[in-house]
């Protein structure tokens, strides 16, 4: 009976989370609710020899960098700390960060800095000036990746190769499988909303692109840098790299390269980031947010909001746009899905008390 009465209670914790999962993208959900990951400029010096301020142009940028954006936070996601060679940096940064600093100070004389990403994985050591950070910040591909994002679009990046043959292999890969995948996504909206013939399932395609990074252009070096060190797995190669990118700039450890780049790897990964969000996506799937100098609290504040599991879209998989003719059949939506969560959770109820009853001797 115990066998029996489990079943019973997965079916309706089941049907219970599908009435009140988030139907919103991942792609959606992600721009509008996750945070950003930091990074972290580590200034090494020594402070018997000379102190750790920056110099008035490297200051004055740093200032430029962290301005506060419209919902009160920094506009990039980097933060600037001077350590001094003379203070408790294992107690202060971790036993990692402490191994590598103590290599470094072999090769290298303070000051230098260090640039850790999120995982607290090095992405750089030397010199850094006022002259790198504009780059660090931001660069060309990353302002045509920022604004598809902002415009709720599916991303992918691309590190090209030096070898042309093998950009062009790339390329077709991901235009045929960008095309294949808009169509496949279009069939799995319209499965989702039963209340709607064929004729009224007209729903609009959604927007997929991929953007480029020469690796041989000099502005996309720090950009590059980050994708690279996302992974331990990631190789630093001449191979073409296709990684998918959501949020405000989250870009996951998952990088499609050599045999994982194939039209069944991209299209899995359009109907994943198109598929509904939930609170365990961003754990689920490993990844780090990239470094952009950007107001995104101003980008979040324009867009619509979305559903984070206290209510339930139903005007299409996702708040997906529907012509017109097919929104009066989700007029009483809402009803439905209330009525139906009654239902299951009277028969839910009645079920498990007619099990758990005590049977008479």
């Amino acid at each position: 009976m115990r066998s029996r009465h489990l079943i019973l209670s997965f079916i309706f914790l089941f049907f219970t989370f599908e009435l009140f999962a988030c139907k919103t993208p991942v792609y959606k959900y992600a721009l509008k609710k996750w945070g950003r990951d930091v990074y972290d400029i580590v200034k090494i010096y020594d402070s018997k020899k000379s102190n750790g301020r920056l110099n008035p142009k490297m200051e004055k940028a740093v200032l430029d960098m962290v301005k506060i954006s419209s919902n009160g936070t920094s506009l990039t996601n980097v933060r600037l700390w001077p350590v001094d060679i003379n203070g408790d940096i294992k107690k202060r940064f971790g036993d990692e960060v402490y191994k590598y600093y103590k290599n470094q100070l072999e090769y290298q004389k303070p000051p230098f800095y260090i640039i850790f990403n999120p995982k607290r994985k090095p992405i750089y050591c030397g010199e850094f000036s006022e002259k790198d950070i504009p780059n660090l910040m931001l660069s060309p591909a990353r302002e045509k990746l920022i604004n598809a994002l902002a415009t709720q679009k599916v991303v992918f990046m691309l590190i090209a190769s030096s070898n042309a043959e093998k950009n062009e292999a790339a390329k077709k890969i991901l235009d045929e499988s960008i095309k294949e995948g808009i169509k496949e996504e279009l069939i799995v909206r319209k499965r989702r909303v039963k209340d709607l013939n064929d004729e009224e399932k007209k729903f609009k395609p959604l927007e997929i692109i991929y953007v480029t990074i020469d690796p041989n252009d000099d502005k996309e070096e720090w950009f590059k840098r980050q994708l690279i060190g996302i992974s331990d797995e990631i190789k630093d190669d001449d191979e073409p790299k296709v990684f998918g990118v959501v949020g405000k700039g989250y870009v996951f450890e998952k990088c499609l390269t050599k045999e994982t780049l194939t039209n069944k790897d991209i299209i899995d990964h359009i109907i994943f980031l198109t598929g509904p969000c939930s609170c365990t996506v961003k754990k689920d799937n490993k990844g780090m947010d990239i470094i952009t100098g950007w107001d995104w609290g101003k980008t979040v504040d324009l867009l619509p909001d979305v559903d984070d599991g206290e209510e339930t879209k139903i005007a299409g998989f996702g708040g997906e746009e529907i012509e017109e003719e097919s929104n009066k059949k989700n007029e009483n939506g809402y009803l439905k899905i209330v009525l139906s969560l009654i239902i299951v959770i009277g028969v839910g109820v009645l079920l498990m008390n007619k099990l758990l009853k005590p049977k008479d001797k």
